[in-house]
């Protein structure tokens, strides 16, 4: 079954996408607190799961995303009827309008809203889609993100000229980018095609080898298993049926102790 991330952004979408989930709430049975009343439908047709996630406590959570710079629209799904679908992560505000200006509303919520639907992507089983933008969705090479900045600085007290500190600042960009854009272009096809066939001997080797050989394993360990269990069965199993029985047969009383004389004597008297 493929799952789908909606993201509502803006007045307009954050409205539409609030009204969608009523919708799709009153379809599939879902309550506005994000509980199913019966199984009945749950058991017969799955098709909710696209567009739900399940959590523990049986609870049904839209996979969705709200988005607007401006916090009253976000603030009426908050403190509507359906308050309780939506976990608080999932709507997003700030805290006034950007003003049309691209860098202000990207550095203060487009990178909360890129980790929030990677972090909905990554809980997913069957997300769909090749990204041309985000090419290291796993953040696995984050430690290779070098730029300008962390490579050259200039301390307070010693700089260079400004015109000097641009032209050099472009010069480790275009370098940077045209040795690596050379390297990928003339290199990166041939190493794709042998990572793919190495893979792809990694996935025939577990698939009819490994896992073959772990299952051929796991029956003899079976075999071997009911060898001991009955060997114990045989051997083991009247010995401790004897000292059970025993064991059975003691009887421990409780009572007053006898009273003795505690006085002590002397051994050398005669």
């Amino acid at each position: 079954m493929r799952e789908v991330i909606s993201v509502h952004v803006g007045q307009a979408g954050v409205q539409m996408g609030n009204a969608c989930w009523e919708l799709y709430c009153l379809e599939h049975g879902v309550q506005p607190d994000g509980q199913m009343p019966s199984d009945t439908n749950a058991a017969n047709d799955d098709s909710f799961n696209t567009f739900f996630s399940e959590t523990g406590s049986g609870k049904h959570v839209p996979r969705a995303i709200f988005v607007d710079l401006e916090p009253t629209v976000v603030d009426e799904v908050r403190t509507g009827t359906y308050r309780q679908l939506f976990h608080p992560s999932q709507l997003l505000s700030g805290k006034e309008d950007a003003a049309n200006n691209y860098a202000r509303g990207h550095y203060t919520i487009d990178t909360r809203v890129f980790d929030l639907t990677n972090r909905h992507m990554g809980m997913m089983d069957n997300t769909p889609g090749f990204s041309m933008e985000e090419r290291d969705p796993n953040n696995i090479n984050l430690h290779l993100q070098v730029m300008w900045d962390d490579v050259i600085a200039e301390p307070e007290g010693i700089a260079s000229r400004d015109c000097t500190w641009r032209t050099s600042y472009k010069c480790f960009r275009g370098a940077k980018h045209c040795c690596y854009r050379f390297l990928a272009c003339l290199l990166g096809p041939c190493l794709a095609c042998c990572l793919g066939c190495q893979f792809a001997c990694l996935a025939f080797q577990h698939i009819w080898c490994n896992t073959p050989c772990l299952r051929q394993c796991k029956i003899n360990c079976n075999f071997i298993r009911a060898l001991n269990r009955v060997c114990a069965g045989a051997i083991l199993a009247p010995c401790f049926d004897v000292c059970g029985t025993m064991f059975q047969r003691i009887r421990v009383r409780h009572g007053p102790m006898s009273e003795e004389d505690t006085k002590e004597q002397d051994l050398f008297t005669v």
